[in-house]
């Protein structure tokens, strides 16, 4: 590596990680990793869209939900917490699913600034439907990887 390869540094640290050669990012950023998972995040969206656009829920919605589908009845900001999802959009997103009847928010026992949120009967009775909307996707991103390279993927 001559002085003109730049250094990798990661975010934060002070040091470089690694010497890389890196490639004219404009020329060739549809190559670029980063570029590539965003391509597959958006097209996996897009697909799960397709699959819940029937069942009249929206992907972002189905992320509440199925958060609560693994842990009914936890604090609205600690499903926002697993969610990703910011204080306002959880407020918005629930409001919507309570509109929906999937959803019910009650006052926390001892906390009353707090709400813990659960499903409806209704959320259960679509939940195999909405959970198998989620495996599909899985299905059709998957479907030209081996199991071995899934389970790596899953690992990292």
């Amino acid at each position: 590596m001559d002085a003109r390869t730049p250094k990798l540094v990661h975010p934060g640290s002070p040091k470089p990680v690694m010497d890389a050669v890196v490639d004219d990012p404009f020329e060739n950023y549809r190559h670029s990793l980063g570029f590539l998972v965003h391509e597959v995040e958006r097209e996996s969206s897009r697909l799960l869209q397709q699959y819940l656009r029937p069942h009249g829920i929206t992907p972002a919605q189905w992320y509440f939900i199925r958060v609560l589908y693994d842990q009914d009845g936890i604090s609205q900001a600690e499903l926002g917490k697993r969610v990703g999802s910011l204080g306002p959009t959880t407020v918005v997103a629930l409001r919507t699913l309570e509109k929906k009847g999937l959803v019910k928010r009650q006052k926390h026992p001892t906390d009353a600034r707090k709400f813990n949120v659960f499903l409806t009967k209704r959320a259960r009775q679509v939940q195999h439907d909405l959970v198998q909307c989620g495996a599909n996707v899985h299905i059709v991103a998957s479907a030209d990887l081996s199991a071995d390279r899934v389970e790596q993927m899953r690992a990292a």
